[in-house]
């Protein structure tokens, strides 16, 4: 399982990260695992949009 997303910068990812365990500990959700895997391209704008309308065809 995965979510994707797409941020302006890194700076964003961890403070997404940090409002969603903020929410799960909230919840009751004692262990938290998560792990991030970054794609960060600069040379090309290329958007999760253009990707998946690569893969549709």
């Amino acid at each position: 399982m995965g979510t994707s997303v797409e941020l302006p910068s890194v700076e964003a990812l961890g403070k997404l990260l940090q409002d969603i365990h903020d929410a799960l500990y909230r919840a009751g959700i004692r262990r938290i695992v998560t792990t991030v895997r970054i794609d960060d391209r600069r040379d090309k704008a290329i958007t999760m949009e253009y990707k998946v309308n690569r893969v549709k065809g």
